[in-house]
């Protein structure tokens, strides 16, 4: 079982839980796709000023990917989101993995999370970016924020406790 991460922005005022299904299937989804980058959207639910993501869906089918590239498509995605939003919980944001590299985002990454962030059918004017990556053997994640004054922030790790 993988246990929940929890990740805060500088200020400690915004708190991202992933929960350990979610990061399973970020895991599963990324190991079953390699080489190439895959990726989803990730659900979940706001208290506050703490994203707790339950969920970190599949690529939809419509979705193109390379050994360097990942373009998410859309098939599925509103009906499962509505389903989502009539048990309370949200669109919080995007996953995607880099297998065999470094888990940084990429301008493109970045580029992709201020045009969620502008796009009000999103309902999401602070979107976060997950991106798993494994370099040189070793499993990584990069979390970050695109807040709505346009500043995109790295969150980091807290030490294993969901404080």
């Amino acid at each position: 079982m993988i246990e929940p991460k929890s990740f805060a922005d500088a200020a400690g005022d915004l708190r991202v839980i992933l929960t350990g299904a979610a990061l399973a299937s970020i895991t599963s989804i990324g190991r079953k796709h390699a080489p190439k980058e895959t990726g989803g959207i990730l659900i979940g639910t706001y208290a506050g000023r703490i994203a707790d993501i339950h969920e970190a869906t599949a690529p939809p089918r419509d979705s193109r990917a390379t050994r360097t590239t990942f373009e998410r498509g859309t098939h599925g995605l509103l009906r499962l989101l509505q389903k989502r939003w009539s048990a309370g919980e949200h669109y919080i944001g995007e996953w995607h993995a880099h297998p065999n590299a470094s888990p940084h985002a990429s301008l493109t990454d970045l580029t992709t999370l201020e045009g969620i962030a502008r796009d009000e059918a999103y309902r999401c004017p602070a979107p976060i970016l997950a991106v798993h990556g494994i370099d040189a053997g070793v499993p990584a994640l990069f979390v970050a924020v695109r807040w709505p004054d346009g500043i995109i922030e790295r969150l980091r790790e807290l030490d294993g406790t969901l404080q």
